[in-house]
């Protein structure tokens, strides 16, 4: 059991800084999107009412071309948070190696974290490398036989 542990942790001693990478990115990510979308609330509550030649205000409504931008911004702050949810299960070694791996390349991907992925892909790399690790694999294949870090 000893050894057990002592593989565990330099496992957690390998993932530690690819993973800090990955929520780092995920977390400014996060924050930017966030950014994005309140920036473009104000402007559409901005330009709402535009007045016309006439001088009379125009109502132009809920157009179709904010909407589909918020849906894009949404999904993108959706693809923002599972970039920081990766990452910290990737620092603590818990959950599916698939949503880490998936969460990795995300970080790496223009599109899922904007220009934050500047930080993303340099951390993505070296957390890619770091999952192949033997001690790492078999932290990851064993969680399923560790107990239970709370009892209800």
């Amino acid at each position: 059991m000893v050894m057990m542990q002592k593989n565990y942790d330099k496992a957690r001693k390998v993932v530690r800084c690819p993973a800090f990478g990955i929520q780092i990115t995920g977390f400014f990510a996060v924050c930017g999107q966030l950014a994005v979308i309140a920036y473009r609330f104000v402007q559409y509550e901005q330009l709402k009412y535009q007045v016309g030649f006439d001088g009379t205000y125009a109502n132009l409504g809920l157009d179709i071309g904010f909407v589909l931008e918020l849906l894009l911004n949404f999904g993108i702050l959706l693809s923002s948070c599972v970039v920081f949810t990766a990452g910290g299960r990737m620092s603590t070694l818990e959950g599916s190696t698939n949503f880490i791996y998936a969460g990795i390349i995300m970080a790496m991907v223009p599109f899922c974290v904007n220009l934050f992925f500047i930080i993303g892909f340099p951390f993505g790399i070296w957390a890619l490398f770091a999952m192949q690790h033997p001690d790492v694999q078999r932290a990851l294949s064993s969680q399923a036989s560790r107990p239970p870090k709370y009892v209800v």
